[in-house]
C-alpha cells in the first residue's frame, strides 16, 4: 500500500478486484489492476473482529455486544467510534456515522452485487461476486463516491456485513 495513493473515489472507472488470496485464510485484499489498496483480515481462526488497513491506517469492526446485531467500527486501538453499523433484516444495514451521515448497505441474494448506497439510495459501490476456480468479486465504484475518500473502511464493512450474512446462511455463525 503505497505513500501516494489515489483517494478511493478515483477508482470510479476501473474495476477493482476483492480476493481472498489464500484458500481458507481469513485474509482479503482489495486490488486495483497494479496496487493493494486496502486488507481485511480477522486476526484468529475463530475470530469475528475484523483489521482492516489502508495505507496508515487501521480500523477495528466488531460487536457491540454478543447478543445484539449492532457492529462497530472504531479506529483501531482506540476507543473513538467511526460508525455504527445496525444490522437489519431482510438483507439490509444500516451505516451510521457520529455526525449524522448514514449510508445503505443492500446484501445481494446469490449472484445479484452488494451495493452501498447513500441515505437518499444513490449507489455509490457495487461488489459482484465472481465464481472460478479463486472466487473474488469485482468491485466498481460510481463517481458520485466522495464519501470512500474519508471512510475508507466502508467497502471492507460491506464484504464483512456479507461474510457474516452467508456464516449465518450457512449455519457457521
Amino acid at each position: 500500500m503505497g505513500d501516494a495513493m489515489k483517494n478511493l473515489s478515483e477508482y470510479y472507472s476501473e474495476t477493482l478486484r476483492l480476493t481472498r488470496p489464500r484458500i481458507g485464510g481469513k485474509y482479503y485484499e482489495l486490488r486495483s489492476e497494479n496496487e493493494l489498496l486496502c486488507t481485511m483480515q480477522f486476526p484468529g481462526f475463530f475470530s469475528r473482529t475484523a483489521i482492516v488497513n489502508y495505507n496508515e491506517h487501521r480500523w477495528t469492526i466488531h460487536k457491540e455486544k454478543w447478543w445484539n446485531r449492532t457492529l462497530i467500527v472504531s479506529e483501531h486501538f482506540n476507543e473513538i467510534i467511526c460508525a455504527k453499523v445496525y444490522l437489519k433484516f431482510f438483507r439490509r444495514s444500516i451505516v451510521e456515522l457520529p455526525k449524522g451521515e448514514r449510508y445503505i448497505v443492500n446484501s445481494g441474494l446469490f449472484r445479484n452485487p452488494t451495493i452501498i448506497e447513500s441515505d437518499l439510495g444513490n449507489p455509490l459501490v457495487f461488489i459482484k461476486p465472481k465464481f472460478g476456480f479463486v472466487k473474488h468479486c469485482d468491485v466498481n465504484i460510481e463517481h458520485t463516491a466522495k464519501a470512500l475518500d474519508e471512510n475508507q473502511w466502508l467497502i471492507m464493512l460491506a464484504w464483512y456485513i456479507e461474510l457474516r450474512r452467508r456464516n449465518a446462511q450457512a449455519g457457521t455463525h
